[in-house]
């Protein structure tokens, strides 16, 4: 619905000819186009497109595009080129989705992302580049407890996760 408003077609217009629509963007705006969806689509103002590999349901959730946008701000944030922090990001994304769908199916939350997508980088890390990183990754603290549990469909919340540490505001009584 996003790229529909940006560029005043329909959705319909715009999943008709995705890698079109997010080319013709990218030229006329100079800038890097992630059109998300299955099979992701990136494109440059040079008229160069990429498609993601990872066509995965359960990152069509409320927020998951958000959760891209950061890692891609992180990315940028920490000098990586425009397009390869998009092209990283996307990877990554899709990667974690991936990884998440096994024990969620398709019940991921977008508070679930970041952890999975930090998992996922450091088995990229580990694997010093190896592009298969659907294989489980060592044991870690956060996965130590056993499988995650997928709430039932009745309503039931899931568990939250403990969140990072934050800075607590303090009120002003």
């Amino acid at each position: 619905a996003e790229m529909g408003r940006l560029t005043g077609l329909t959705t319909a217009d715009v999943q008709a000819d995705r890698l079109g629509v997010a080319r013709s963007l990218a030229v006329a705006t100079g800038a890097i186009v992630v059109l998300k969806g299955a099979r992701t689509v990136i494109a440059a103002p040079d008229g160069r497109a990429f498609v993601s590999p990872i066509a995965c349901a359960s990152l069509a959730t409320a927020g998951s595009g958000d959760v891209l946008c950061g890692v891609v701000g992180a990315l940028l944030a920490g000098g990586v080129d425009a397009l390869a922090a998009a092209q990283i990001a996307v990877f990554v994304h899709g990667a974690a989705g991936e990884a998440l769908s096994v024990d969620l199916g398709d019940g991921v939350a977008a508070s679930d992302l970041p952890l999975a997508i930090a998992e996922a980088i450091a088995r990229l890390q580990h694997r010093g580049g190896d592009r298969r990183i659907n294989q489980p990754a060592p044991a870690t603290p956060a996965r130590a407890a056993g499988p995650r549990r997928r709430p039932a469909r009745t309503g039931e919340r899931r568990p939250r996760r403990p969140s990072p540490s934050k800075p607590r505001r303090r009120s002003r009584s």
